[in-house]
């Protein structure tokens, strides 16, 4: 019993790893290229994509090429249907304010200002003050100029932000407030930003180097909870800290 279990388990593992070989912008993959992706033999590729296309997973086409079936789509309608943004954020934020010391907030734009949807605050006792629903202006702060440089890519001025993808404020909006932002996307684009703010004396180069690692890294867990494309953040990002507009 235990030994037909394993083997089904295996098989699932297989016939994931086979749907998993297909990336961004392919074009429908040879039964060649899918062995090298996969590094599973052509054989159990082939006894797989049976089963597969049968569930509406893959489609195999006339020329022998294969691509991704319909059936996953529906799935993700189902999670999208399902997916409470809350759900996603409220716990990363939790997560960033304990490793980092400083409060965490998640910002979305409305029109001409940006409000903050989500807030976790600093445990420190000396903290800035910000609640949920204040509205702050776009053109000012951190947090307004990176969801600015995803939304406006041919902004010359923003060019520095979208090659790092983080940007940090010190004192534009609030005397003594500093804080490093990222954006976050989801399945539709740009979703809002993500920021971690506090007393600007905190707010040091080798601090400003090590929460732009945890912001980034949040940024991009929180990006893929929401059915964006995390790619942007695979790619090294600028080191020795980012320098304050």
């Amino acid at each position: 019993m235990i030994e037909d279990v394993e083997k089904s388990v295996a098989a699932v593992d297989r016939a994931l790893s086979l749907l998993e070989a297909f990336r961004m912008g392919d074009e429908p993959l040879s039964l060649a290229e899918l062995a090298r992706r996969s590094t599973l033999s052509k054989s159990t590729i082939l006894r797989l994509a049976a089963t597969l296309e049968k569930h509406g997973y893959l489609q195999k086409r006339d020329d022998g090429t294969f691509a991704i079936g319909p059936k996953p789509l529906q799935l993700g309608a189902i999670f999208q249907s399902m997916l409470s943004p809350a759900d996603v954020v409220q716990p990363l934020l939790r997560e960033l304010a304990s490793t980092t010391g400083e409060s965490a907030s998640f910002m979305v734009r409305q029109g001409d200002f940006r409000v903050c949807l989500y807030r976790v605050d600093s445990p420190r006792m000396v903290r800035d003050n910000l609640r949920p629903g204040s509205i702050l202006p776009m053109d000012k702060g951190a947090a307004g100029r990176v969801i600015l440089a995803f939304t406006q890519p041919h902004e010359s001025r923003f060019v520095e932000i979208r090659r790092t993808v983080v940007d940090v404020s010190i004192a534009e909006i609030t005397p003594e407030v500093a804080s490093v932002c990222a954006p976050v996307f989801d399945a539709q684009g740009v979703a809002g930003a993500l920021a971690l703010s506090g007393p600007a004396h905190r707010f040091d180069a080798a601090r400003i180097e090590a929460m732009t690692r945890d912001i980034l890294g949040a940024a991009q867990r929180m990006t893929t909870g929401l059915s964006g494309d995390p790619g942007l953040f695979a790619r090294e990002t600028a080191s020795g800290g980012v320098p304050a507009e």
